[in-house]
């Protein structure tokens, strides 16, 4: 996965959206909750188990409503 400045990620189970900042030198992820405005540092595999982009969940909703017929 490709991580940019500023993509959004929501969680899976609680549904939390985290905007990803940059990558620290230790190799954690600095990522802000978009809705308390607080700062997190995550692993990148905390954040692909956790964690889906809403670029990657929207894209799957589409192909699930393409399929669908009246």
């Amino acid at each position: 996965m490709k991580l940019r400045k500023g993509m959004e990620f929501s969680n899976k189970s609680t549904g939390h959206i985290l905007i990803y900042g940059k990558k620290c030198e230790d190799g954690r992820l600095w990522c802000i909750e978009k809705k308390t405005k607080r700062f997190i540092k995550l692993t990148l595999e905390e954040l692909t188990e956790q964690y889906i982009s809403i670029s990657e969940r929207n894209k799957l909703n589409k192909e699930k409503r393409s399929r669908q017929s009246w």
